[in-house]
C-alpha cells in the first residue's frame, strides 16, 4: 500500500485517538473516559471529532445518554484493542529488569534507588565536617578556645 493513503491516519495521533474511542465505549461516557485518561472532557470529545473527521463518518452515536460504536466505530474498535492487545503483549515481553526511559529520554531504573542517608556518601562526611566548623557547632560541642 503506498504511503500517501496511510498518511491521514498519522494526521492527528490516531493511538490516543482510538485509546479514547475504546475508553469512551467501555465506559458508555467521554465525561468518565475523560477521567480514566487523566484528559479534558473537551479534549477527549475533539479527538473523536478528529477520528470521525479522519474516517470519513461518525465513529460514535449517543443512545440512551450512553456513547455507543456506530458501524465504522466498531471496525475501529476492533482494531483500537488489537492494537492495544499488541501493546501489552510487547511490554510483556519486554525484560523485565530493562531500563525505561522517563518524558526526556532520561533512564529510569526498575527498581528505586536506596534513600541517600540510607548508605554512607562522601557528600555526608563532607557535610558533618564542615558542620563541626561552624562557631555554632563548636558553642554547642563546647567552647575549645579554652575559655569556659
Amino acid at each position: 500500500m503506498p504511503q500517501s493513503r496511510l498518511r491521514r491516519y498519522f494526521r492527528h495521533g490516531l493511538l490516543p485517538q482510538l485509546m479514547a474511542l475504546e475508553a469512551c465505549v467501555r465506559l458508555g461516557s467521554v465525561t468518565r473516559a475523560a477521567d480514566e485518561l487523566s484528559l479534558a472532557q473537551p479534549t477527549v470529545s475533539c479527538m473523536l471529532r478528529k477520528l470521525s473527521d479522519t474516517m470519513g463518518g461518525p465513529v460514535t452515536v449517543i443512545r440512551d445518554r450512553r456513547v455507543e460504536p456506530s458501524a465504522l466505530g466498531r471496525e475501529l474498535l476492533d482494531l483500537a484493542r488489537d492494537l492495544l492487545h499488541a501493546f501489552e503483549r510487547f511490554e510483556q515481553r519486554r525484560e523485565p529488569h530493562a531500563p525505561r526511559y522517563d518524558r526526556l529520554g532520561a533512564i529510569t531504573h526498575p527498581e528505586p534507588l536506596p534513600w541517600p542517608s540510607s548508605f554512607p556518601s562522601r557528600s555526608a562526611s563532607r557535610w558533618r565536617q564542615r558542620a563541626s566548623q561552624c562557631p555554632r557547632a563548636r558553642r554547642r560541642q563546647g567552647r575549645t578556645d579554652g575559655r569556659s
